[in-house]
């Protein structure tokens, strides 16, 4: 990224409730948030044989895997985010845009905060399930 921008982001999460028997139950809920994608920062780390043809994941911080913690893999999910303020930044290792043949660590910050959620509810006829 060569400069931050400023984003609104929904995501939806379509709910199939099965766990009373007869009555299912299906409901949509939708996050949506304000957001910044960060200015993409490098840091040189050398030379190396061979370059990687494509990133290599090299750690993520603030997933909600667990506070300040580095985690062991980006960050996909389908599961409702419970956090209302992220700020979540992904490493890769790769070859230097500037400086063909040596390696950066590239990384990308994300912040951003929900800023409404909502839940529609869905009735669902038995008779025609």
């Amino acid at each position: 990224r060569v400069a931050a921008s400023k984003v609104e982001v929904a995501r939806r999460f379509l709910v199939y409730d099965n766990r009373n028997a007869g009555a299912p139950r299906i409901h949509m809920e939708t996050n949506k948030y304000s957001a910044v994608f960060h200015k993409t920062s490098f840091k040189p780390l050398g030379t190396g044989v061979p370059v990687p043809k494509s990133a290599i994941f090299a750690g993520s911080t603030g997933t909600d895997c667990a506070p300040s913690v580095q985690c062991a893999a980006p960050p996909k999910s389908v599961e409702p985010v419970l956090a209302k303020e992220l700020d979540v930044t992904s490493s890769f290792i790769v070859e230097s845009p500037s400086d063909p043949g040596h390696f950066v660590l590239m990384s990308n910050r994300n912040t951003g905060s929900v800023q409404s959620t909502y839940v529609v509810e869905f009735d669902l006829d038995p008779k025609k399930a």
